[in-house]
């Protein structure tokens, strides 16, 4: 039926033996089989809860069903790079954007400004330093990135 369908947040249930991602995967395979060409969707970052391979190929086919010929206008969160191959292989049909931010070597403001396209560069380690991580949780994470992305360790 048409209508605001969402997912969004995080809860587990652990009386009832369900988990954050139980409940997430629930949730949207409620809003798979309900969502109409009339309904409106709002989806936030399906697949945090399992490994990234798993969590990515979920959050990608969850995208491309919501985005396929017929389907519901949807905004979809995500913070798995990969699926901005979307706005390519459906035609336009997903739309890249992003919320600015200023970033300087130790700084990053966050301007809560919608931009079209993708984020260039993820702030992850930035954030947990704004957040309050110490330092030198924030100084090997650093170093892990950097390690990762093919910099050096």
């Amino acid at each position: 039926r048409p209508g605001v369908l969402a997912r969004v947040g995080a809860a587990d249930d652990p009386r009832a033996g369900e988990s954050t991602f139980l409940r997430e995967m629930r949730e949207t395979a409620a809003i798979l089989k309900a969502s109409t060409p009339r309904s409106f969707v709002v989806v936030d970052e399906i697949g945090r809860g399992t490994a990234t391979t798993d969590g990515t190929a979920l959050a990608h086919a969850v995208c491309s069903t919501l985005s396929g010929a017929g389907g519901p206008l949807s905004i979809f969160t995500t913070h798995f790079f990969e699926l901005t191959a979307l706005e390519d292989e459906t035609n336009g049909r997903v739309k890249n954007f992003h919320v600015d931010a200023l970033v300087d070597e130790k700084e990053l403001t966050l301007l809560y400004k919608v931009e079209a396209g993708p984020a260039k560069k993820s702030f992850g380690v930035r954030c947990a330093r704004l957040a309050g991580f110490p330092e030198d949780v924030v100084a090997d994470a650093e170093k892990r990135v950097a390690a990762l992305e093919g910099g050096s360790s």
